[in-house]
């Protein structure tokens, strides 16, 4: 008699079930991470602008698609009345005749594991800050802009746009877009 016990032999067929298991939860979790990844992609406002989300491989664009006011007004430096808002106030001179609408804000944004992280460039004030961004518990898109640490910083939250909401259609007329597009 033997003192040295042997296991007995998994059968082929639940080894296999056993791998397909771990390989199954591998791809939830994979499957997890992606949709995390994407909750930021879509169009998102605010009370005077809308902007377009999207992924340009392991990075991420955020695009001024329309704004509540345009066009300069009466007394507005530094465009004529009527003229389209430009990137007036970029501290490069060269940049300062974009167009605002179009312009992308984002700047070597990608995924850290847990949220989008990267710059954002604020128009309004010409000065770019390090930037992160998330899709809160109210599915709200949740941007935190800071120098330095994140503590010294302000959170702007924007709401997930449907292009029939009043406040939208006021900036895509103003932006002479065309809204409410039917299937959206």
């Amino acid at each position: 008699m033997s003192l040295v016990s042997q296991s007995p032999r998994r059968p082929r067929t639940s080894r296999f079930l056993m791998l397909m298991s771990v390989i199954a939860g591998l791809s939830g979790a994979v499957n997890a991470n992606v949709a995390e990844q994407d909750a930021v992609v879509g169009h998102w406002r605010d009370d005077r602008s809308l902007l377009i989300v999207s992924r340009q491989g392991e990075s991420l664009s955020m695009r001024i698609h329309a704004v509540l006011d345009p066009l300069y007004k009466t007394g507005e430096k530094p465009g004529p009345v009527g003229a389209p808002r430009r990137d007036s106030r970029n501290p490069d001179a060269a940049l300062q005749h974009r167009p605002l609408l179009g312009l992308e804000l984002l700047i070597g944004y990608g995924w850290s594991g847990e949220r989008w992280e990267g710059e954002i460039y604020d128009p309004e004030s010409g000065k770019t800050y390090k930037s992160y961004m998330t899709v809160d518990e109210d599915g709200h898109l949740a941007m935190r802009g800071y120098i330095g640490a994140p503590m010294f910083g302000r959170t702007a939250e924007f709401k997930p746009a449907n292009d029939c909401d009043e406040a939208v259609l006021k900036m895509l007329a103003a932006s002479k877009i065309e809204g409410c597009a039917a299937g959206r």
